[in-house]
């Protein structure tokens, strides 16, 4: 699959900084005052369910073809939405993986017209060609463009490598969107395990080339622990021939299996405000995750303090499900709802 990281991946250059921040001086306090800095690093992973931009050019989803489905004031709503829920979270992200954006130059007019002036100034995407949707990420940590990297999966979208590094030590980020289950879970199973495969040579890679770093997996993975046939993820304690990343809840990180990755979702001690991060049907399921590695759990660097999924009211239907977005009444949010670690 062809890449243009080099015209598609924009991030802390001083062109990018102009044109998210503009003239940013005075802004620090509305910063601290707004979305005060962390102490470590929030992450949060959100499919925002097919944010395109204002112009259709004919490579979008079919229902934003038809004539006046779609256009530049509903585009700006829903970035003004978009953001809106952004700075409501708490804890406040630093770095958020977005699922389903049309390109990059959405991230950077919901820098540009909303979260440059709360330090979010570092965006950047995936540019997969004939793929309506791309992998993305917003930070308000310095990310350069060589601490980024497209990482292509055979016939299926590319994941996308973020190097971001805070006071307290340096994590090695992976955004994915796996295959959907559209087609069958067990017909479409062998593109998510691929798309697992090729995450695992990647962290590899990573630690290989980040000694001590966190490795963290955040993104749509399309299936859960409790997924019916599902391959791509398994539990801790199976062989790993049935399966190809384990999943554990376990902080006991010394007891861990040969990769071996913690979910918030798997933890006990974490309290949930959903069953879950998408539903349908009045079934919920776990498919959006941030996975930590075992430097996670070592005393060293950034460590994993707490995770969940944001679920405010203003994210949720009558019913507690996510409101997702309809692009005939021009009302909702997502289908999804973000879900998000802090490493301290």
């Amino acid at each position: 699959m062809k890449q243009n990281l080099k015209a598609k991946i924009r991030m802390a250059m001083a062109a990018v900084m102009l044109a998210c921040l503009g003239a940013v001086t005075g802004c620090g306090q509305i910063d601290s005052i707004l979305h005060p800095q962390n102490e470590g690093l929030c992450i949060v992973s959100w499919n925002v369910q097919n944010l395109m931009d204002g112009s259709v050019q004919g490579t979008e989803h079919a229902e934003f073809q038809q004539e006046g489905a779609w256009d530049e004031s509903a585009y700006k709503d829903r970035l003004r939405t978009i953001a809106a829920v952004i700075l409501k979270m708490n804890p406040a992200p630093d770095l958020i993986v977005f699922e389903e954006v049309e390109n990059d130059g959405v991230l950077g007019d919901l820098c540009r017209s909303h979260l440059g002036r709360h330090g979010y100034r570092w965006y950047g995407a995936t540019s997969d060609l004939g793929n309506a949707i791309q992998i993305g990420f917003v930070s308000r940590i310095e990310v350069a463009p060589d601490d980024v990297r497209i990482i292509g999966v055979p016939g299926q979208r590319s994941i996308l490598q973020i190097g971001i590094g805070t006071d307290e030590g340096y994590a090695v980020v992976f955004g994915l969107h796996a295959k959907s289950r559209i087609g069958g879970a067990e017909a479409t199973e062998p593109a998510r395990v691929r798309t697992a495969k090729v995450l695992l040579e990647a962290a590899r890679a990573a630690r290989l080339s980040f000694p001590g770093a966190v490795i963290v997996a955040a993104g749509d993975f399309n299936e859960d622990l409790d997924s019916d046939g599902g391959q791509a993820l398994c539990d801790a304690g199976r062989n790993p021939d049935d399966g190809v990343i384990r999943i554990t809840g376990s902080r006991g990180a010394d007891f861990w299996p040969a990769e071996t990755w913690y979910s918030f979702w798997e933890d006990s001690q974490v309290p949930k405000s959903r069953l879950g991060s998408y539903c349908y049907k009045g079934q919920w399921d776990r498919f959006d995750a941030i996975l930590c590695s075992k430097e996670g759990f070592d005393g060293t660097g950034l460590d994993v303090e707490d995770g969940g999924v944001h679920s405010r009211w203003m994210l949720c239907d009558g019913s507690g499900e996510p409101s997702r977005y309809s692009i005939k009444m021009r009302s909702g949010v997502s289908d999804h709802l973000p879900v998000w670690l802090m490493l301290k």
